[in-house]
């Protein structure tokens, strides 16, 4: 990733992690926006405001793909349980509407709760979500692993979703970061 992939990348994190609205800036556009600027050229005023349900929603980590498309995962209330949530954008502020034809994709593990903490791209487009799942009487870690297209990976435990208790019954366990 070069420097200024990265800088704009460092930007998109922090914007995303202190609300809702989620900054975006595309390594497309440097020209257009120095660093620290909103790129206007993402949805005509350099942000998006990601809101699946009238509840609380939450990003939770961001990941750019090398053509500049832009992958926001974390969770949704659904009903009042959470759900693993992910938004894929355009470099022009739009949905990608190749994930799930709308361009947002939530997964439950089944329960009462899922939170995903991070994503990480795979070069043969696929992508792995990692968070935690609330069995009830403990969080345990939850992972996921989905086609481009947002389909779950059967070839990954059998159904494309993994919950991982790493330490006794009844003792919380979660993933905060994942990589490929």
């Amino acid at each position: 990733m070069g420097r200024h992939q990265f800088s704009l990348l460092r930007r998109v994190v922090a914007a995303g992690l202190l609300s809702t609205t989620v900054v975006l800036a595309s390594p497309m556009s440097i020209a257009h926006a120095a660093d620290g600027d909103l790129d206007m050229t993402f949805d005509s005023d350099g942000k998006v405001l990601l809101a699946y349900s009238p509840a609380n929603d939450h990003v939770a980590d961001v990941a750019m793909y090398p053509d500049g498309r832009v992958m926001v995962v974390g969770f949704l209330d659904f009903a009042g349980k959470n759900r693993f949530a992910m938004a894929r954008y355009n470099v022009d502020g739009t949905f990608d509407t190749s994930l799930n034809t709308t361009g947002r994709l939530a997964t439950t593990f089944s329960g009462d709760g899922d939170n995903a903490t991070s994503v990480a791209l795979q070069a043969d487009g696929k992508f792995v979500v990692a968070g935690w799942h609330n069995t009830g009487s403990a969080q345990v870690m939850a992972v996921a692993r989905y086609s481009s297209t947002g389909v779950l990976d059967t070839s990954f435990d059998g159904d494309g979703k993994l919950l991982v208790e790493a330490r006794a019954s009844a003792v919380d366990d979660w993933a905060n970061d994942v990589m490929v």
